[in-house]
């Protein structure tokens, strides 16, 4: 029976006249009487607050509706990706049957939420309203309605500033929710009298009760994406001067969403994942992105929070807020790709309420976003660009590491992993590691192996591991992603998990179809069991007690105060370290009392500075955490005299720096450099500010070329010499990454000047040369014209041993003389691949040790199934002497073997 809803007469928002089809629903949604008696009849709680208590599972085991899908869309045609026409946007938007918006993203219970509709023509309609869940299948339950209401057109407006197009209809109905509702995603259902349908979203939350896991639903997303009225922050322009430009940079909350019938994107990224969890009955409550912006409190009272959806657009507060909440012990699954891609920030409508406008710049931040142009440096962290380019608007050097996404997730968007055509969106597989080498907590009971694979779960956005990671973050799976189906360059797309100081657990899926794993509703092809047996590990265990991580992540340092040339508070890590978070908290003293503006710089001596981050805050901090994610000795906190006092230690409770010994990977901090062009080649260069030993290079680069292109690497000491050290026959667009040995200050990428070629990000991965420890270098075997020496001299020469097939040469050692002990953290080597003289690289070896050469400690033994050609071994030793110890080369059949160069790292 449909419930007639009583009229009560508001003014018109858009001109002020009186409407009498607004109406406020204050009487008839069903009492707690009728849904306690419901409840009482599945033999739960009778008690007056039942409603405070009843989880998912009990929610869900009431009488479901199939009747909550749309059979006929109110839209016709429902086409997305308009390119916009004023004209063309008139008709197709103001032509909907019916459509509508909410005032509210989401409301608690016993809270207000509006809804404002509009009809292609005068005409009766009814508002159901469905809760989405499992219901033994079913999908939803109709827990109010039809409601009947009389529709009229409303009207699309003109695009205002920045391209918004913000709607000002009059209210058609407004409902206090009951308090008897239980938080999750609701759809309102439109329906005409002829049958034409539309969805209106909202989540109901709930601020009182502290479940077990919090769904934060992708709203930004959702609006960021919505072309409604023709613009969005991806629409440009069909035609006219503006032409292929794009149409805003803000959009609005108040107007319906275009895709999903009204629902936004809730039915293409989140309802799989919303099905599974309430179908295993587990204890969850429901939250949007501005929830997490505007709410951070709430955080804090659950013990996991799910980034599910498409949670593409990212506020500062929304990121600090979930950050906050890991560092407090609260565990994170990110179960997508490409989240907190871009930064956006919030407004208030036109009626005052906040939240309610996004604005994002993206691309064109540093010409248009007048947080990023004006004087005001205060707002500048707020520039709405690439989470991991903002530095560019703080600090004038051409590191572009701000705050990459990477350092939260534990992967980051693959820029050149975006497949946009529609041939290109075909799903793969997921290919595991080895789960040996997982937490043992996540492989339990997944029945997985090393390249077991997860069908049809790669999405067409990808995250990858880029070097910003967390300390301990392990990659769950590499798998290969085709860029499009016409090209044959080749992607890695990782999963990955790490555990945080606080002892919270942090998942990422790596890819933005997941969720499609868990339950085969909609475009999934099917549930995959590891998918669901994954979730359910990280959801189980996120459900322990976090213990924070033994200290052995906080770096051993001494603390002390500067107050000339610079004032502030310097830590001695006692020799280079890769340093990834500086942590501080003072004790609210009065020389921290107005710490509103700072600056964090590393160095290698103590003598020479490089500016990492530098804050203008609006208020006063007391505690903070930067992530540097470099290589320093030492690492201080400064702060201009004119704003504090000196600072001493005795002014911080924490003062302390989390990392690890440099990793295989690091990357060598960039201090200029950038595109270069003219005479014969294109390409880029990067300047280290110093003399670094590069073991590695990688790019992202892209062109719409397709003939295949030769590149050349090349180092230099002073920007004017230049050195080749590396030929590549053709290069790969995507990402690349290429071993090589050699020192410079400068290194560059050279390619022919071919059109719609670029370079989005180039680096260099090694060891600053004052970490080298200087050592003369002897062999057991050493072939004429190949002494050991051309392996440490730094002239691209090979050691060879005898030059003879011998199985002796699988038998042989070559030895580093340091001149004194030294302490060695790490060795690395060079070798051959075949060349020269068929020479190989070691596949068993040993490492050892010795004060006097004759007494030999083995600290490391390797047993490979291939040769190694680029070795990188951390060690924790001590020794004048250090010998590489080989017993099998390549495949043993007693092939030269060759070294281009070895190097131990230590002080």
């Amino acid at each position: 029976m449909a419930v007639t809803a009583t009229a009560v007469l508001l003014l018109n928002a858009c001109n002020g006249s009186g409407n009498p089809d607004v109406t406020t629903d204050v009487i008839s949604a069903p009492t707690a009487d009728t849904y306690t008696a419901e409840y009482r009849a599945a033999d739960y709680s009778t008690s007056p607050d039942w409603y405070t208590r009843v989880s998912v599972a009990q929610e869900n085991l009431l009488s479901g509706s199939g009747d909550w899908k749309i059979m006929a869309p109110a839209c016709n045609p429902c086409t997305d990706n308009i390119a916009y026409n004023e004209a063309d946007a008139k008709q197709l938007y103001a032509g909907v049957a019916v459509q509508g918006y909410a005032s509210k993203t989401s409301v608690n219970p016993g809270e207000p939420i509006t809804f404002f509709v509009s009809t292609g023509s005068p005409t009766g309609y009814t508002m159901s309203f469905f809760r989405i869940g499992w219901y033994a299948g079913a999908g939803a339950r109709l827990v109010l309605g039809p409601v009947s209401l009389q529709g009229n057109p409303q009207p699309v407006p003109d695009p205002g500033q920045d391209g918004l197009i913000e709607c000002h209809w009059p209210a058609a109905y407004t409902l206090t929710v009951p308090e008897t509702w239980v938080s999750g995603v609701y759809l309102a259902k439109l329906e005409t009298a002829a049958g034409q349908q539309s969805y209106i979203i909202f989540v109901v939350r709930d601020d009182s009760r502290p479940s077990a896991y919090l769904f934060i639903s992708s709203v930004n997303t959702y609006q960021a994406y919505n072309e409604w009225g023709g613009s969005s922050l991806y629409t440009r322009f069909k035609s006219g001067p503006l032409k292929d430009q794009k149409t805003g940079y803000r959009v609005s909350f108040d107007r319906p969403y275009w895709r999903g019938e009204g629902s936004g994107d809730f039915l293409s990224y989140e309802i799989n994942m919303l099905r599974w969890l309430e179908r295993e009955g587990l204890d969850v409550t429901y939250v949007t992105d501005t929830d997490l912006d505007a709410h951070p409190g709430l955080l804090l009272k659950h013990k996991a929070i799910l980034i599910v959806g498409h949670g593409e657009y990212w506020s500062w507060r929304m990121r600090a807020n979930l950050e906050r909440a890991r560092d407090q012990g609260v565990s994170l699954g990110f179960f997508s790709g490409n989240s907190v891609y871009w930064q956006a920030r919030y407004a208030a409508d036109a009626e005052g309420e906040p939240e309610r406008r996004l604005i994002a710049f993206k691309e064109d931040v540093a010409r248009r976003d007048p947080y990023a142009t004006g004087g005001d440096k205060s707002r500048r962290r707020y520039a709405t660009g690439y989470w991991s380019d903002l530095e560019n608007w703080k600090v004038h050097y051409t590191d572009l590491v701000n705050r990459p996404e990477e350092a939260l997730i534990g992967a980051e968007t693959e820029r050149n992993g975006n497949c946009c055509t529609s041939q290109a969106k075909a799903i793969g597989d997921i290919a595991v590691t080895a789960p040996a080498g997982w937490p043992a907590w996540l492989s339990q009971s997944t029945g997985l192996y090393a390249g077991a694979v997860l069908p049809d779960i790669l999405g067409y956005e990808v995250d990858a591991v880029h070097g910003h990671q967390p300390v301990n973050t392990v990659i769950v799976a590499r798998s290969r992603f085709p860029k499009t189906l016409s090209e044959s360059q080749q992607i890695w797309a990782n999963a990955t998990v790490y555990t945080a100081p606080s002892g919270a657990v942090v998942f990422a899926a790596g890819s933005i179809d997941w969720d499609l794993g868990l339950d085969d509703f909609g475009r999934s092809r099917g549930s995959v069991p590891g998918v669901q047996q994954l979730t359910r590990n990280f959801l189980d265990r996120a459900l322990q007690t976090a213990s924070p991580l033994p200290r052995s992540s906080v770096l051993p340092a001494t603390v002390s105060a500067v107050a000339s040339p610079v004032n502030g508070l310097v830590l001695d890590l006692g020799t280079a370290r890769w340093v990834q978070q500086l942590h501080w908290r003072s004790k609210g003293t009065a020389a921290l009392a107005a710490l509103t503006n700072y600056a964090v710089e590393i160095s290698t001596d103590g003598l020479l500075w490089q500016t990492i981050i530098v804050r203008h805050d609006a208020r006063a901090l007391t505690a903070s955490h930067e992530l540097l994610n470099e290589q320093a000795r030492y690492v201080r906190l400064i702060a201009p005299q004119a704003d504090a006092s000196a600072l001493t230690p005795a002014d911080f409770s924490e003062f302390w720096a989390q990392g690890a010994p440099p990793p295989p990977s690091a990357r060598l901090p960039a201090l200029g450099g950038g595109p270069i062009a003219g005479g014969s080649f294109t390409g880029y260069v990067i300047d280290f500010g110093a003399r670094q030993q590069i073991t590695r290079i990688g790019w992202r680069a892209v062109s719409n070329n397709a003939q295949p292109l030769a590149c050349t690497v090349q180092v230099s000491d002073n920007g004017n010499s230049w050195r080749t050290v590396l030929q590549v026959r053709t290069l790969v667009f995507g990402q690349q990454t290429l071993a090589l040995s050699a020192q410079g200050r400068y290194l560059r990428i050279q390619i022919p000047p071919i059109p719609d070629t670029q370079f989005h990000d180039l680096w260099a991965e090694g060891s600053s040369v004052s970490a080298v420890l200087g050592a003369q270098a002897s062999a057991k075997s050493e072939a004429a014209g190949y002494p050991a020496g051309n392996a440490v001299d730094g002239a691209d020469k090979p050691w060879l041993a005898n030059l003879a097939a011998s199985p002796d040469n699988n038998n042989t050692w070559l030895q580093l003389d340091f001149g004194s002990r030294r302490q060695i953290d790490r060795l690395q080597w060079s070798g051959a691949d075949g060349s020269p003289y068929n020479a190989e690289s070691p596949s068993d070896y040993s490492i050892q040790v010795s004060d006097d050469a004759l007494t030999w400690k083995t600290v490391l033994a390797r047993s490979n199934t291939k040769p190694l050609i680029n070795g990188d071994e951390l060690l924790n030793t001590q020794g004048r002497y250090l010998r590489l110890v080989v017993s099998k080369v390549g495949d043993g059949s007693g092939w030269p073997l060759a070294l281009f160069a070895i190097w131990a790292e230590g002080y």
